[in-house]
Parts: C-alpha cells; structure tokens; sequence
C-alpha cells in the first residue's frame, strides 16, 4: 500500500514517487490539509519529545569536554541539537537566571544609595574637599555658592543630557561628549537620580551581546593556532559556540547550588573547572600532543582573556556614561 497521499508535491510541484513521504527538492512532507486531530496531536507531541531529546543529548555529551565538537566534525549530527540554536537557547536562560540571582542585591543597592543621596544631602551636609566633572566644573563643597551650583545642575527639569549641554555652555565650561556623558553620569549619581536596576540591565544585555560577537574572534584565535592543521573557519566557531554554552551551562549549575544547597565562598572557585574543561576539549578535538596543546591552550587563554577584558570592559565603560 503506498504510504504517501499526494501525487505531487504542492509546494514545488515535483512528482512524489511511490513510498516518498516528503519531498525530494524541497523536503516538505506528504500530507493533506485534511489530517485527522488525532493525527495532528500525535506528530505535534512527536516533534516536542524529539526536540527535548535532542537538548537532553546535547546537555549530556557538552559536559564531556570536547565530544560535541568532535561528533559534530565526524558528521555525527543527527541526535544533538544544532550548536549555534542550542547556544542563543543556553544564553537566554543564563542571562534570565543572571539577572534573577542578582535582582535583590542589586534593589537593595538602589534602595540604600537612594536614601543616602540626594540633593539636599549635599546641602546639608558641610563635607570637606571638592570634585571636579569634565573639564572645568568643579564644586566645593565648604562653599554655599558652589554647593548652590550643584544644586541648580542636580535639578535641572527635564533633567537630559541636552539641558546639561546648555548649562555647561552658559557657564563657559569646556567640555567633549565623553565630559558632557560623564558629567550627567556623576551628576546622576550625586543627586540620587540613578537608577542602578535599570543600568545594571543594560549592562547584562549588552555584555550579552558583546560575549556573541566576540565569539567568532575566539574561533579565529583558534584558526591562527591551528593554521598548519588544515581545518575551517566554521569547524573552529563551532567549537567555540559549544565551549561558551557549556560555560553558560556551568555557571548556572554553580547558580543553583548558590541559592538552593549551599552558599559557601568555595563557589566562587568553581569558574576555574572551565580551564581543564577547555585544555581537554582542545586536546580531544584538535588530536595534538599534550605539550603542544597545552602551550596553544595558554595562548588562547591570554589573547581571548584580553579581548573579554576589552569587549565586556568597553561595552560597560559605554553603557555607563550613555546612560
């Protein structure tokens, strides 16, 4: 009995042969649009359990260094799920759980800081010393008229960058963007205006995205090192996408011993697993001696700590002072 129901595949018209149950150009599959519900049901609840079973094999072979990548390259793809959805998946979960761990901490912060400081703490509060924003702005806090000052700049209303601008301005102060941002930043900040919550999202979402596009560089370090190996671009990215969802993976693993089973300072060591997991992954994956793999293991180390420092450092610099 012939398993399909159509003769030709509506999509793109090719012939259905006699046992084709999807299409041989463009893979769609041999059905009608008058499927029984109980048909329906069951190939709905077929896809999810494979797509589950996919990640579940997936989350097991990544914590065996280097296997994924290696199973991967052998063209061992079938059960797993593809490396670069199985990434933004792990990502957006260790992100969510990031900003969920720190919530309190970082209200709480918001809150203290919020009732310390203020316009009229500076007022009332005959502090000593002085501070200098910009170039050429500077408040002495042992003087009324320049308290005063800074009372006027801290209440600005609308309080924006471009009323900052004009304050500056009027008063002849010297000043370049990175001064002026710095300037609302600080002011911010003095006044009790900051809202640490909110910049504390936007530096998690865009240290997020910085991680992302710093990963292909990670993959090129890989492809100087292993210049004379002979591999592609692609197989040296795909490694590295698998490294980084494994480091998501265990750093939420550390997340949850934290909050659930015990919250101990050793955790704080835990992140240095990641080291021998990357060692033995490379070593596993690029069939190198343990000398040689060690010494391009300590290279990538130093020149992807320097571009995590630069990247992540220089993401935060410029959310702050964008603020």
């Amino acid at each position: 009995m012939k398993k399909t129901q159509l003769d030709v595949c509506p999509n793109c018209q090719t012939p259905f042969g006699e046992a084709d149950n999807y299409c041989g150009n463009c893979g769609q599959k041999n059905v009608t649009h008058k499927t029984p519900f109980r048909i329906f049901v069951l190939e709905m609840l077929s896809s999810i359990f494979n797509v589950e079973a996919k990640y579940i094999y997936t989350v097991r072979d990544l914590f065996i260094p280097g296997l994924l990548t290696s199973e991967y390259n052998k063209l061992r793809r079938a059960r797993y799920s593809h490396p670069l959805r199985f990434y933004f998946f792990i990502s957006v979960i260790f992100f969510l759980a990031l900003g969920y761990v720190s919530k309190k901490n970082i209200q709480a912060l918001d809150y203290e800081i919020k009732q310390t400081v203020s316009p009229e703490t500076f007022m009332s509060d005959k502090r000593e010393g002085s501070i200098t924003i910009g170039k050429g702005l500077t408040f002495d806090w042992e003087d009324d008229s320049s308290r005063q000052e800074f009372i006027n700049l801290a209440t600005l209303q609308p309080y924006t960058v471009d009323n900052i601008d004009t304050f500056l301005t009027a008063r002849g102060i010297e000043f370049n963007w990175i001064q002026l941002q710095s300037t609302h930043f600080m002011v911010s900040i003095m006044s009790g205006r900051a809202d640490y919550v909110s910049l504390y999202n936007k530096v998690l979402q865009n240290a997020s995205r910085s991680l992302f596009f710093l990963m292909p560089f990670f993959a090129l370090i890989l492809k100087i090192l292993y210049v004379r190996r002979h591999y592609y671009y692609s197989e040296h990215f795909i490694f590295a996408l698998n490294f980084h969802s494994f480091l998501f993976l265990f750093l939420m693993l550390v997340f949850g011993i934290k909050i659930y089973l015990f919250d101990h300072d050793s955790l704080y060591f835990f992140p240095l697993f990641l080291l021998p997991y990357l060692f033995v992954s490379m070593k596993r994956v690029y069939q190198q001696s343990w000398g040689k793999t060690f010494v391009k293991f300590f290279m990538l180390l130093v020149m992807y700590i320097f571009l995590l420092f630069m990247a992540v450092g220089g993401t935060t610099f410029l959310t702050i002072i964008d603020w």
